[in-house]
């Protein structure tokens, strides 16, 4: 896991990072389990079975300022996979040209996820079946997510929710969105 970085149990600062060109089963570009604070970075041409750019999971709560997610493929979750608890903060963020085989083209999020995005660009996504830029799934119980002065536009799914969807019990806030 983890072809560009493997993070498990660290709590690592990056600034300035580029991932590019990296292969994995899970996070073609990084595999995180704790709290990473990346700004700056860029997570580009990644590829993997789950999360081409970026995979999160047990309860990790990364912080993620101006990152760019562009060019990244996989099966689910072709910018980024978020899983099991785990609660990351996107602030300035552009996830673009990533691409899903089935769902989420640009952000893939199942299993009790609380998502913080702001000032966020999700664009030109693609997905095979649903949420062609964001596809976000409580799993089990009901999860929240708020959205706030982001940029949803010209996002495709083959299915359902271009730019955005929502299913099982998921509260999604949306504000000053486009």
């Amino acid at each position: 896991d983890g072809g560009g970085m493997s993070n498990i149990n660290g709590s690592p600062t990056l600034d300035g990072c580029t991932f590019t060109g990296n292969t994995a089963n899970r996070g073609g570009g990084m595999y995180n389990d704790s709290r990473a604070v990346l700004t700056n970075c860029i997570f580009e041409n990644n590829t993997a079975y789950s999360g081409g750019g970026m995979y999160n999971t047990q309860s990790s709560n990364p912080t993620l300022e101006n990152c760019t997610f562009a060019n990244n493929t996989a099966d689910h979750g072709g910018g980024m996979y978020i899983t099991n608890n785990s609660n990351p903060t996107f602030v300035g963020c552009v996830f673009e040209n990533n691409t899903a085989d089935f769902d989420g083209g640009g952000i893939y999020s199942i299993g009790n996820d609380f998502l913080i995005l702001s000032d966020l660009i999700v664009s030109d996504n693609y997905a095979g079946n649903n949420g062609g830029g964001l596809y976000i799934s409580s799993g089990t119980w009901a999860a929240k997510s708020s959205i706030h002065f982001s940029e949803l536009k010209m996002n495709f799914a083959g299915n359902s929710g271009g730019g955005l969807y929502s299913a099982l019990d998921v509260g999604v806030l949306l504000e000053g969105c486009l």
